[in-house]
C-alpha cells in the first residue's frame, strides 16, 4: 500500500471519533496532509532538532485513541517500511496551510482521511496496520466505531437546535 496509504490508516486507529477530524484541518498546527518534514509542526511526521537527541514523531492521533492498539499499528507500520525498504519521499519544508490545492497537488501532499468514516475504510483496507490489530480486535474496534457514528449520525446536536429551529 505504501507510506501515504498507511498514514491514512493509522489515523483510523489515532484519531478515532468524530470530534478528531475537527482537529486535522488544513492551516492548523495538526496535521491534514501525509507528508514529513524536519521541524514542521504542520507534517503528520516529524523530526525536530538535529544530533544525537533527534526523535520522531507521528502527530494524527490525539487523546482519544486506545494507546495500545495506536502503538501496534505504527510499530507494524514502521517495521513494514525497514522491511521492505519504502521510501518516504523528500522531506516537505513549508507552511501547507497557505498553498492552493495546485500547489499541494504539484508537491504531491495527500491528505489524511477528512472524517471517521474515511479513516475506518482506509484502517479496514490497509492488509499491515489491520493485521497487526488481529482479526477479533480489528473486527471489534471497527464495530464499536462504526456504532459510534450510527448514533452521532441520528442525535440532533445542540448547535443544529439553535441554528435550524426558528429557520425551519
Amino acid at each position: 500500500m505504501g507510506c501515504s496509504g498507511t498514514r491514512r490508516a493509522l489515523t483510523g486507529l489515532g484519531s478515532p471519533t468524530v470530534n478528531s477530524y475537527k482537529r486535522l484541518q488544513p492551516g492548523s498546527w495538526a496535521p491534514a496532509n501525509t507528508y514529513w518534514g524536519y521541524g514542521n509542526r504542520s507534517a503528520v511526521i516529524r523530526i525536530p532538532g538535529v544530533g544525537e537527541r533527534r526523535h520522531i514523531e507521528y502527530r494524527s492521533g490525539d487523546n482519544s485513541c486506545q494507546p495500545y492498539l495506536f502503538l501496534t499499528g505504527l510499530l507494524a507500520a514502521g517495521l513494514d517500511g525497514v522491511r521492505h525498504q519504502l521510501d518516504p519521499g523528500a522531506p516537505f519544508d513549508g507552511d501547507v496551510g497557505h498553498l492552493t490545492p495546485a500547489e499541494i497537488e504539484r508537491h504531491r501532499l495527500g491528505f489524511l482521511p477528512r472524517s471517521l468514516p474515511e479513516a475506518l475504510a482506509a484502517l479496514e483496507a490497509d492488509e499491515v496496520v489491520a493485521s497487526s490489530l488481529g482479526a477479533e480486535a480489528l473486527r471489534h474496534f471497527l464495530l464499536v466505531k462504526r456504532h459510534e457514528l450510527a448514533q452521532y449520525d441520528i442525535h440532533v446536536h445542540p448547535w443544529e437546535r439553535r441554528t435550524y429551529l426558528e429557520v425551519v
